[in-house]
């Protein structure tokens, strides 16, 4: 089984936002999977992050998986060049 990761971003945002989202897709192939949902939730940790940009980021991440509904299986991944 393999799996690629892809990353896209609105490419017309006005230059010097102060906020970028960015959505990751995860697609597996090889081998049969059964089927299953899965949240990820991922917090950049990286340097810029500091102060209350990883306390803000940290309290999104919290509401994020409080929203989840019951027995769907999620993952919460922090990272900055390596998670």
């Amino acid at each position: 089984m393999s799996f690629s990761v892809t990353i896209d971003q609105n490419p017309y945002l006005p230059e010097g936002p102060q906020e970028v989202h960015a959505i990751v897709t995860v697609e597996s192939t090889g081998s049969a999977v059964q089927t299953a949902t899965a949240e990820v939730v991922i917090i950049d940790n990286s340097g810029s992050m500091s102060g209350s940009c990883i306390y803000a980021a940290k309290q999104a991440a919290k509401v994020a998986v409080d929203t989840i509904r019951d027995g769907v299986r999620f993952a919460v991944v922090a990272g900055h060049d390596q998670a």
